[in-house]
This record gives structure tokens, C-alpha cells and sequence, in this order.
């Protein structure tokens, strides 16, 4: 056990800074709020949380796996008016090899330090490279030994993440907040930058100039005044990525109140610029029904026993730190966006930036299913017909990340938020409602996976077991593959009989074929879900009512496109005759005129299924050949349909039976 004591006696640097750095260029993107929600108004949730299109090649740094991080302890000191920071971090580790004697911390070289020590004895240290310091321990470490140090620093930190650290201003005073996601916290603290460990408990204690409040993850503990300035003390006991530790330090004025969840009372703790308040106020109702819908389907708020919040900094989009979401403005979406990143991103974080979507595609399906189960669920079609017109504006991209170098790549808001959102409904739609809410809840409360990392392949194996059926194919073609099929479907209403021919393509070269479930509305209503698993398929359905139209995927379940309009195709008339009917042996087709060029036959039976196909020459059917003789011995007893196709249409069918 340690014990967790506060530092309330600043270590004091030895250079003082020489004067107020210029800003680095920031791309703000001004959102506004959201009004009444009508259609159409839907804002991408990508656009909102803004990335930098940075390539990141040389700021991933070394992981460091022979030691596993339990504990830290932050003093920062921060005055928001301007850049600079100044503190102490102290580390417990625990050892994961037989004989550790030096560890890697990631920090950029822009931070000075002024040292490392432990048990009042200076740590040797030197730098590696430009972001990875090595420091040699006061004693070699036996496998699971527990050790602890501090490192002092100070400085203006580099901008070099998404944020990072950032000073600015808003209308009403400065502000100063972080933002390290996916490589930024080295920029700022001395950390491990990792997708590997978690800090399994930290407390984060911040001195600003009285007038300013400090937000952060946890428990507000309480707060110490000494002469002009006032330290905030924050307690977090729940397993944190670096990436989620975060400061806002500014002018708020606080709004603090607290909700029922299922008989837990969590409190709700926001700090607001003042001309923010009445908005955030007119938020409320929604982000409480957000509350109860994600408890409902996932499982208890992760960090009941701390609280949740808003802490408003200097970027349009938002932020989900742990705890305390950094949001630019409260919209529908965003707020409900950073809330599901509390389950899917904090609790259960994707175990590298290639599996981003795990983050991003979750916390982004949950934002549409607000929609399904909130404002009577009007809205619910309109946002996933967006979110397909957007993915489909361009024919490659996998939702699965190839280039972790680009912090562009991670967070494309095409493939990571709204292909990754929209292959999740579609798993939902492959293996039905129940086994997918089951097999979600399981693997964010899986102890293997609950408060550590996952990757795609752990989360399908849940999923697998859930629905008990191979998701290899549907994984392939939707996450690691690119693209989407194309389709080109077109029908035949005659005799009762609606013929339904679909051919695909892939948008892509790594997806060959896709296999899928394409619904098709009937007159607008009557929906006909197909299985689609060839390129070409055929299906038969006994309707007998006149039909006007078939319409594609109505309800817009499916990431696909049409290669032109649903056609119905003309029939022509007595083209042939089957003589006898019923046959036995050998079916023989009469054509009634003369030189019919075609393409292929076909006979398939009830379902759709192919059993003979025979390709044609233009002009095998004349005058002095007008019959085509078939034998059926192959065919069992039963009903089949022979119909002739030209230029991909169908021209014409009857039905026989074999007898």
C-alpha cells in the first residue's frame, strides 16, 4: 500500500521564464451550437473533434515494457496568461523484469529538467533522443519490486500533438489546456506515451492565481489558498491512459449539481466561460436522458464513484478526459459523443492507434443511437443516410488504420467515426439486437479488457462467441479491407412472379465480392431483405399485387451505392414455350420467331439458386433451329424457372416442373 500524500510546498525551479512566448498557429474551428434539431443540421462529429493534419512520423516514442506504472503524483504550477509550466511528477513503478537498473521516460527535450531524484539522492539520467529519457535507477529492481522517483522540471512547451499545450483566451479572461491525444502528452509532462499501461491511481495537484480554477480528472479533493494563489487537489482511483490526463486552468464559473443513476448519485461538475451558462443550462435534460440510455445499454457510468463534467477550452470540438470532457461548445452530438467515450475509449482504450475505431466508431454509433431511442426517433434515418452519403464519397479507405504516422489517417472522420459507426450497425443487423447489445456489454465489462486495452481482434472474438458463428468475412471485408459495393439491381413482375436481378462490384481491388443482406422496399412499404454472397445473384418471390417500384436499402442499413436507378425490365412476350410441362427427362424450349440473339440461359429453382447456366451465340436460335434441348436427369423432382438473359436483362422466364 502507499500512501497517497499531497505536496503542498512547491519545488522551486531555478530559471525563471524571460518572457511571454508567441503563440504557435492553431486551426480553431468556430462551431456553432445546436438549436432545435431538424434534419439536415447534423454537424460530421469529426469536424467537431478537430484533428491537426500533422504527419507524427518522429514523435511516436519508444515504449518502455519493463516496468509497469501504478502510481503518479503531479505538481504543476500554471498561470493561464501565459505559456509556461512548472512542477514536479512523482512516479511509483513496479518492476516486470528480473533485474531492471534503468527505465525510459517520454518527455520532450523542450521541458527543462532540473532533476530527478529519489530518497533525497540525485538519479543519473541522459537523453536517448528528442522525446525519450533514460534514467538509472538507485538500486537494480527484482521482478514485481516497487520504486518511486521524482522528476522537477519547467518550460514552454513544444506544440507538436493536437494541443498539447495550449495557451489563448476567450472573451471573458486566458486560458491554458492540454490536449495529448494520440502523442502530445510527452509535450508537456514527463510520462510514459503508451497504449500499453495504464496509471493505475494518480493524484493531480495544481497551483494557479486565485480567480482561476483548475480542472482535471477525479474528485475535486479541496483546495488550499496561500497568498495569491490557490492549488487545487484532484483525486483519481481508476486506471488512466496518459493520453487522458489533462488540465484546463482559466476563469470558470462552476456549475455543479448532481443526478440519479439507478439509485447512484453522480455528480455533475462543469466548469463554463460566464457567457456559457445559459446554454450549458438548456443542455441539461439531454444529457441526463444521454446518461440513462447508455447505463441501460452498457452498463453503470465506469467513474461512478467520482463524478462527471465539462471543462470549456479553446478548440470548437471536444475532448473526453477521463472524467471531465474538454468541450468547445455543448451541441447535441458532441455532448453526446465525449459522454460514450467514458465507456468505449476511457474504460475499455484501444491497444494501438490502428484500432482507433474501437474509440471513435463506438463513441460515434452511440451518438446515433440518441437519435434512435430520443426525439420519438425522427431523426434516427436522416443521421445514418449522412453518415452513408459521407462514406461513400470516396471508393477506398479502410476503417482499420495502415498509417499511425498521420495523425490525419488515425482520426479521418470518414473511415475511423462514420464507416467504423456504420459497420458496427451492421454488425447489429448480421447477428440481430439482443446478441449484439450482450455481446457489447460483455466486452466493456470484460476483466480482461475493463479498464486496460483492446484491439479489433479481441473484440471480435467476443462478439463471435455471442452470436456463435465465424466473423471472419464480415471483419475482413468491413474493417481491414477498403471499399464498398456497388450495385446495379434490376426486376421482372410477371405471372405473379417478381424476379430480382442484383449484380455488385467492389469499389475497391481488396474486396472481391461482398457478402451482405440488401433490403429492397416494395411500392415503399413491404421490405424483402435479400443474401446477397455472389456477384451475380437472382432471387424469385411470389407477389401478386402490381408493383410500382422497388426502392434500396429504405432504412438505410447498409454501406452501398447504386450504379444507376432500379429498372424494371420489359417482358417479352411468348418469346418461347416449354413442351411438355411437366418434363422428365429432356427439356425442350420452343422459340416462337426467328434469329433470337441471347446471352445465356438459366434454370434455377424457387429460392434463387443457379443449377444450369448454358452462354449463347447471337444467333444460335434460327429458322431452321428454333428449339434448344436440355437434359434434366441432374435435377431432382420439383419446381425450377428457365429464363433467358440478354445484355445483363432478363428477357424473359416460365416456370417448369420436373417430374
Amino acid at each position: 500500500m502507499f500512501e497517497f500524500q499531497r505536496i503542498n510546498n512547491w519545488e522551486k525551479t531555478r530559471l525563471e521564464v524571460l518572457k511571454k512566448t508567441l503563440l504557435n498557429i492553431i486551426i480553431l474551428i468556430n462551431v456553432c451550437c445546436f438549436g432545435q434539431i431538424e434534419p439536415g443540421q447534423f454537424k460530421y462529429i469529426q469536424e467537431l473533434e478537430h484533428r491537426q493534419n500533422r504527419s507524427l512520423e518522429q514523435f511516436e516514442s519508444v515504449n518502455d515494457s519493463s516496468y509497469d506504472w501504478i502510481y503518479a503524483r503531479t505538481n504543476w504550477k500554471i498561470n493561464p496568461s501565459n505559456k509556461y509550466i512548472s512542477g514536479a511528477v512523482t512516479y511509483y513503478i513496479k518492476s516486470l523484469e528480473t533485474d531492471l537498473s534503468q527505465i525510459i521516460i517520454n518527455c520532450s527535450q523542450s521541458l527543462d529538467i532540473d532533476s530527478i531524484y529519489t530518497n533525497n539522492k540525485v538519479l543519473n539520467y541522459q537523453w536517448l533522443n528528442t522525446y525519450d529519457l533514460v534514467i538509472e535507477l538507485e538500486n537494480t529492481l527484482r521482478l514485481n519490486e516497487v520504486d518511486s522517483f521524482t522528476i522537477v522540471y519547467h518550460g514552454v512547451p513544444d506544440f507538436t500533438g493536437m494541443g498539447s499545450f495550449i495557451q489563448s483566451n476567450h472573451s471573458n479572461g486566458d486560458i491554458i489546456w492540454t490536449l495529448s491525444e494520440p502523442y502530445g502528452a510527452q509535450d508537456w509532462w514527463p510520462c510514459k506515451q503508451t497504449l500499453k499501461d495504464k496509471i493505475d491511481s494518480i493524484d493531480i495537484n495544481i497551483e494557479v492565481p486565485i480567480g482561476n480554477h483548475a480542472g482535471s480528472l477525479g474528485i475535486l479533493d479541496d483546495s488550499t489558498i496561500l497568498d495569491s494563489t490557490i492549488i487545487f487537489h484532484w483525486q483519481h482511483r481508476y486506471p488512466v491512459v496518459p493520453y487522458l490526463v489533462a488540465i484546463a486552468v482559466s476563469n470558470y464559473k462552476v456549475v455543479d449539481y448532481k443526478i440519479d443513476l439507478n439509485g447512484d448519485s453522480l455528480q455533475i461538475l462543469n466548469y463554463l466561460y460566464p457567457t456559457a451558462i445559459e446554454q450549458y443550462n438548456n443542455r441539461r435534460q439531454g444529457l441526463e436522458d444521454m446518461f440513462g440510455l447508455f447505463d441501460s445499454l452498457f452498463g453503470t457510468y465506469p467513474f461512478i464513484n467520482e463524478k462527471y463534467g465539462h471543462a470549456q477550452f479553446g478548440w470548437g470540438g471536444g475532448m473526453e478526459h477521463q472524467t471531465m470532457s474538454f468541450m468547445g461548445s455543448f451541441g447535441h452530438e458532441l455532448t453526446a459523443h465525449e459522454l460514450a467515450h467514458q465507456w468505449f475509449g476511457n474504460k475499455v482504450t484501444c491497444g494501438t492507434w490502428k484500432d482507433i475505431w474501437l474509440n471513435e466508431g463506438f463513441a460515434t454509433y452511440l451518438t446515433g443511437l440518441t437519435y434512435e431511442h430520443m426525439f420519438y426517433g425522427q431523426y434516427w434515418d436522416i443521421w445514418k443516410s449522412q453518415l452513408i452519403n459521407h462514406i461513400t464519397t470516396e471508393e477506398d479507405g479502410a476503417v482499420y488504420v495502415d498509417d499511425t504516422t498521420d495523425v490525419s489517417r488515425i482520426f479521418n472522420g470518414r473511415l475511423s467515426y462514420h464507416k467504423a459507426a456504420m459497420v458496427l450497425h451492421m454488425l447489429r443487423k448480421e447477428i440481430g439486437d439482443s446478441i449484439f447489445f450482450n455481446g457489447v456489454k460483455d466486452y466493456i465489462t470484460n476483466q480482461d479488457l475493463s479498464y486496460k486495452f483492446s484491439k479489433t481482434a479481441q473484440f471480435q472474438c467476443i462478439m463471435e462467441n455471442h452470436a456463435q458463428q465465424d466473423l471472419d468475412t464480415f471483419f475482413n471485408q468491413w474493417i481491414y479491407n477498403e471499399g464498398y459495393p456497388i450495385l446495379d439491381i434490376q426486376y421482372e413482375h410477371s405471372n405473379d412472379l417478381l424476379k430480382i436481378f442484383v449484380q455488385q462490384k467492389s469499389s475497391h481491388s481488396s474486396n472481391d465480392v461482398f457478402q451482405f443482406d440488401l433490403d429492397i422496399a416494395i411500392n415503399g412499404k413491404e421490405i424483402q431483405t435479400l443474401k446477397i454472397k455472389e456477384e451475380t445473384s437472382t432471387f424469385l418471390i411470389q407477389y401478386t399485387d402490381t408493383i410500382d417500384s422497388l426502392s434500396f436499402n429504405p432504412e438505410h442499413n447498409l454501406v452501398a451505392t447504386l450504379s444507376s436507378k432500379i429498372i424494371g425490365i420489359n417482358v417479352i412476350k411468348d418469346e418461347f414455350e416449354i413442351i411438355p410441362n411437366p418434363v422428365k427427362s429432356v427439356l425442350k424450349i420452343y422459340f416462337s420467331s426467328e434469329n433470337i440473339a441471347l446471352d445465356e440461359l438459366f434454370i434455377l429453382d424457387a429460392n434463387g439458386k443457379v443449377f444450369y447456366t448454358e452462354k449463347m451465340n447471337s444467333n444460335t436460335i434460327t429458322e431452321f433451329s428454333p428449339v434448344i434441348t436440355i437434359n434434366i436427369d441432374f435435377l431432382q423432382v420439383g419446381s425450377y424457372i428457365f429464363l433467358s438473359r440478354k445484355n445483363g436483362q432478363i428477357t424473359n422466364s416460365k416456370n417448369f416442373i420436373k417430374m
